[in-house]
């Protein structure tokens, strides 16, 4: 669990420089690696659901949030290389 934490806290680093040398306002939020069904059952019913495949090929991350409420949650999840288990 320790080991979470540690990478966690460099991917937050990373973010929180990146947002710097970007000059953006506002940094990613970064949870603490989660295992999918555990992460699944803490969604707000709310919130929207976008489930990304490696396939797609005709509709790109950027049509799917433009189609999404701003007043509803967006919760974005990116799993390893190789597909979430």
């Amino acid at each position: 669990m320790l080991r979470q934490f540690k990478r966690a806290e460099r991917w937050r680093k990373i973010a929180h420089e990146a947002a710097q040398q970007s000059r953006r306002t506002a940094e990613p939020e970064i949870d603490v690696p989660t295992k999918l069904k555990q992460a699944l059952a803490g969604i707000n019913e709310a919130s929207a659901r976008i489930v990304l495949s490696e396939t797609e090929k005709s509709v790109t991350l950027a049509e799917v949030v433009a189609g999404v409420a701003a007043e509803i949650p967006l919760i974005l999840a990116i799993g390893p290389e190789g597909g979430m288990g």
